[in-house]
């Protein structure tokens, strides 16, 4: 098993190594690097919506206390709209494929 992070920082070395053993998984680097990037940036969107999304529950909270009912419930409704646009790193895309054990290894 190869850590994402040493293909991150290491991908020639990697693809070197892996070469030497003759599967032609080296081919498979760049697209593993690819993916990853893919998925990095999933997740800074993903954190980027939550970290809106407190600071317009407090925006919320502090409406609420002040009687303004109105604002607030304008407030939600942005969120709302705002939350069906936010990105699962858990998408297909992202998920685990499902592949066949690998009879060199003993799968």
């Amino acid at each position: 098993m190869l850590d994402v992070k040493v293909i991150r920082e290491q991908p020639d070395f990697v693809r070197e190594r892996l070469r030497s053993r003759g599967a032609g998984d080296e081919t498979k680097i760049t697209e593993v690097l690819s993916l990853d990037e893919k998925r990095r940036k999933a997740l800074a969107e993903v954190e980027r919506l939550k970290a809106e999304r407190n600071r317009a529950s407090k925006e919320i909270g502090i409406l609420l206390s002040q009687k303004k009912a109105d604002e607030a419930e304008a407030k939600k409704a942005e969120m709302r709209r705002i939350g069906g646009r936010q990105p699962s790193p858990a998408t297909a895309e992202f998920a685990p494929q499902q592949c066949s054990p690998r009879p060199e290894f003993g799968g």
